[in-house]
């Protein structure tokens, strides 16, 4: 087919192309008000030695910013677009890690492959494409007709690079999931676990009745706890880093060049220049600059305190002077207010929520040229004299002020660095004392010494001590739980009333509506132990011992059961079947890939880099 479509699209190409791109712009849309400003690193993350730019990165962030945009008539609340950001990093992240699986095992595409999968299956952003929809849904008529048309050969020549990426991803999740397979023995017990059902009182002792208060721990019994059980704390290998860094921070001087500038258009602007269009040559906030610096509708506190006071200080139509925040000087031009009617959160009722309406140019204040020079030579003497007379002597001639990192792992971020590959090789393939030589990123320059490496095994005390104090409270509660639950249980094994026991220890009677094996229990959740243990009961009146779940002990007694009806097994079996292969699928996936991550080279500069990308406007 591919080759067919080839020979037509000659003499029209570059036309067709020129024409495709405008329409994607025009069509497709792209919200630069989603974008963030994320360019402070020089890539958005490594994934084995694979850069991931910041285009890529920002095109899949695009496409789910638009999408979310879609579903609510308000902006985007930070938290959302924190929770945007993750997702699309995880979204690169299963993307290049699974199309570099498909290189190793050279997985190919073939043009019936291509021509299968867009006739049977059509991708989500073909099924959104405009010409494609019908009263905004998909039109499959409106679809197969363009692939018969010769006139759409461009665009199907166009859309075959994705598909192929496409494809190769779903061949390779294809390899991995086709070793599930399902037992007719499996269809079975599931039918079983959904259709048998089972009517119980039970007395559920929960952990919340011990931990208010919490249990008292003593120091003596947090690290007696710890000896006695110091094989359930291994960690992986770690290194410590001391470090002398000398920071990319704008000075005095540098504040002073850009507070001119700022002030330079607020002059401009009070002669009578346009502020829009400045904002649009000059400002550095690129989410609002395209816009001739509109920032839109905003309640207070949205934005940083300073921006804040004047954005709500000003009146309509008034010019602020140039005024400092964290990210460089603003001038803002206010627009108006507004007031609407909303239920803030943690309240019932609307009130009036007054809204303000700026726009502002933005001059970022950024270290000069001249002030790295000088933070690199402060550095770069310090190493000459480490390198000559050691690394403790240079701190004491230079008086710079030594950082010393918490243990890290391999491959992970280190304290007052961050994200470094170099500095973590450096850590880990080092000898203790050795100095580096001069390392950067985004925010220093800095020398280094290998200070130590702890070989895998159990972490020290204090390393581990929240996780010891969280386990040994855990099992006084567990423990505290079960001896209360045993105490009425030796009641019930003595004769007394159900009900009469639970009051007798201040506890109540459950009769939870009837259940299957995989059922929701309320009290209990799904825990197997507790669900299996009520099931193990055969007679009506039947009493269980004591069984420990994950949030407490019950005690069970069997008030009827509900046999599976066998006749309908056949007409349900090869749904069962269908469902049970998926799961399996799933969770066989699943560990695959959380494998291949853990087992991953990854550098992820998104998350490191959200405080320092912002702009006044987030």
């Amino acid at each position: 087919m591919f080759d067919a479509l080839r020979k037509m699209i000659l003499p029209i190409i570059i036309i067709v192309l020129v024409f495709f791109v405008a329409m994607i712009v025009l069509q497709w849309g792209l919200d630069i008000t989603g974008q963030r400003q994320f360019q402070t690193a020089r890539y958005a993350g490594l994934i084995n030695g694979e850069k991931v730019t910041w285009d890529a990165f920002q095109s899949v962030y695009s496409n789910l910013y638009q999408e979310a945009s879609r579903e609510t008539e308000d902006e985007l609340s930070e938290e959302k677009i924190i929770e945007l950001e993750k997702s699309a990093w995880q979204q690169v992240l299963q993307d290049r890690l699974l199309l570099q699986e498909a290189a190793k095992y050279n997985i190919a595409v073939t043009e019936d492959d291509v021509y299968l999968f867009l006739r049977l299956s059509p991708p989500p952003y073909l099924r959104q494409y405009p010409r494609f929809l019908t009263e905004d849904q998909f039109d499959y008529q409106k679809y197969v007709n363009a692939m018969a048309d010769p006139q759409w050969a461009p665009f199907w020549s166009s859309m075959e690079p994705q598909v192929r990426l496409d494809l190769r991803k779903l061949k390779m999740q294809q390899r991995i999931i086709e070793a599930a397979n399902i037992t007719e023995n499996e269809i079975r017990q599931a039918f079983l676990d959904t259709e048998e059902k089972i009517k119980i009182r039970m007395i559920n002792v929960s952990y919340v009745r011990f931990t208010q208060p919490a249990p008292t721990l003593t120091d003596e019994a947090l690290l007696a706890y710890y000896e006695e059980h110091k094989q359930d704390y291994v960690l992986d290998e770690r290194a410590v880093l001391d470090i002398v860094m000398a920071e990319k921070r704008p000075t005095a001087a540098d504040w002073e060049i850009s507070h001119g500038r700022a002030q330079e258009f607020y002059d401009s602007v009070m002669a009578g220049a346009d502020f829009a269009e400045l904002a649009r040559r000059y400002s550095e906030d690129a989410g609002s600059a395209p816009n001739g610096g509109d920032l839109g509708w905003f309640e207070p506190g949205r934005m940083v305190g300073a921006f804040d006071s004047v954005a709500f200080s000003l009146q309509d139509g008034d010019l602020s002077e140039p005024f400092a925040t964290r990210f460089g000087w603003h001038v803002v031009l206010h627009h108006g207010y507004r007031q609407d009617n909303k239920i803030l959160p943690g309240k019932t009722e609307p009130e009036k929520v007054t809204s303000a309406h700026v726009s502002h140019i933005l001059i970022e204040t950024k270290p000069s040229q001249s002030t790295l020079d000088a933070a690199y030579r402060q550095v770069a003497d310090f190493q000459s004299v480490a390198t000559a007379s050691g690394f403790d002597e240079a701190a004491r001639d230079t008086s710079v002020k030594v950082l010393t990192t918490s243990p890290f792992y391999r491959n992970r971020s280190i304290q007052h660095i961050g994200m470094s590959p170099e500095a973590n090789g450096f850590a880990f393939e080092s000898e203790a004392g050795a100095v580096s030589d001069i390392f950067e990123n985004e925010a220093a320059y800095f020398v280094l010494r290998a200070a130590r490496r702890i070989p895998k095994g159990p972490g020290e005390y204090d390393e581990v001590k929240i996780r010891v104090r969280q386990d040994l409270s855990r099992m006084t509660i567990a423990g505290l739980s079960h001896d209360s639950a045993a105490v009425i249980y030796a009641d019930l094994q003595q004769g007394t009333d159900f009900e009469q026991a639970a009051r007798r220890h201040d506890e109540e009677v459950d009769t939870p509506e009837p259940f299957a094996r995989n059922d929701f229990v309320t009290g209990l959740g799904r825990d197997p132990k507790a669900i299996g243990a009520a099931f193990s009961l055969t007679a009506p009146g039947q009493i269980s011992p004591p069984v420990d779940h994950g949030s407490g002990t019950v005690v069970f007694s069997l008030i009827e059961r509900t046999p599976a009806d066998l006749s309908v097994f056949n007409e349900i079996r090869d749904s069962i079947f269908t469902e049970l292969l998926q799961s399996k699928q799933q969770a066989l996936y699943g560990r695959w890939f959380n494998d291949l991550v853990n087992n991953a080279e990854i550098e992820n500069n998104v998350e490191r880099q959200r405080q320092l990308a912002g702009t006044a406007a987030q």
